[in-house]
């Protein structure tokens, strides 16, 4: 039998400050890491362009830099989905605490934004589909500007776009389970 002390309001006011911390630090990681990746992506290319001068950059020469772009873009969607798996856990804890207290209901209820976002998992989840449409979009710009391949481009930003995708429903559907 269970006798766990009831949590007083200044363990769930703690615990609360705690998850929207966690919030606030995934968002904010959100960007950074959309930032840092599309400009080592640049980065990237300004190196194949000083190695190899702009207008002699074939894929035969330059191969291992666009092989290092997809890594450099697939690691930052993996790490975009993580984010928004910390944002799911850290939105259900917030409920869990929410539920502590069900005389908050009308307070929370009255507030413009909160249960207009669809479910926990889901709940944002477009911008970061936005920023990891970009990172696939400078992927292919960088495999173009490296490789000058149209073909190769297209089927990195693709294949770029659909993995990021898949990273970020599991992502979604292991923070929500």
């Amino acid at each position: 039998m269970d006798k766990s002390p009831v949590p007083s309001e200044a363990d769930l006011h703690l615990m609360y400050q705690i998850a929207h911390h966690d919030i606030w630090w995934a968002k904010t990681q959100v960007w950074t890491t959309t930032n840092w990746a599309l400009a080592l992506l640049g980065a990237i290319v300004g190196i194949g362009a000083l190695a190899y001068k702009p207008e002699g950059m074939v894929l035969s020469d330059t191969w291992h830099l666009v092989a290092l772009s997809f890594v450099v873009a697939l690691a930052g969607a993996a790490y975009l989905a993580r984010l928004h798996y910390d944002l799911v856990r850290a939105r259900r804890v917030t409920l869990a605490l929410r539920q502590q207290r069900p005389e908050l209901d009308a307070l929370v209820s009255g507030l413009p934004i909160i249960g207009k976002g669809g479910s926990v998992a889901t709940r944002g989840v477009w911008f970061t589909v936005v920023l990891l449409t970009i990172l696939a979009l400078g992927l292919g710009i960088a495999t173009y500007l490296l490789g000058r391949e149209t073909a190769l481009s297209v089927v990195a930003t693709l294949d770029q776009l659909v993995l990021s995708n898949a990273f970020l429903a599991m992502a979604a559907k292991k923070g929500a389970a």
